[in-house]
């Protein structure tokens, strides 16, 4: 079970990574799509700047064992602001923006909103895993010879 924690949170490292990357490289389009969003565009130069940063360090905390369960709560946490940020502009805005960079920016929104929708899942999956193979390390007894 513990592998199939590492695949996701492999997965999750790769994601984050490509997407900050992808943001920097083409930080102009970035930029010009945060304020050209009517959510995002009081925020977009600290969006722009905070974004990124805080995917790769939710990348490298899904590295270490210590922090990997935190870093897939924030990993949930951010999956799902953004899929709330893709229905919100699906459902409620008039201009539909698209910030994302690489693969993910030649999908539409609806298939972006399934993949999310899908990393979600799979978040949620490692963390019950991750629960239950820290409860059952906690649980195990200790030599104490």
């Amino acid at each position: 079970m513990n592998r199939i924690v590492d695949i996701i949170s492999t997965m999750l490292i790769v994601l984050f990574c490509y997407a900050a990357i992808s943001k920097w490289m083409d930080s102009g389009k970035f930029i010009s799509q945060l304020s050209q969003s009517p959510i995002t565009h009081p925020f977009s130069h600290l969006i722009f700047y905070a974004l990124p940063l805080l995917e790769l360090l939710v990348a490298c905390s899904l590295i270490a064992y210590k922090t990997k369960t935190m870093g897939l709560y924030i990993s949930l946490f951010i999956m799902s602001i953004f899929t709330a940020y893709i229905y919100i502009i699906l459902n409620y805005s008039f201009y539909v923006p698209c910030s994302c960079g690489g693969v993910l920016g030649h999908m539409s929104w609806k298939v972006h909103f399934i993949f999310n929708m899908s990393c979600i899942f799979l978040i949620i999956t490692a963390i019950l895993i991750q629960c239950l193979l820290e409860q059952k390390n906690n649980t195990l007894p200790t030599n104490k010879a």
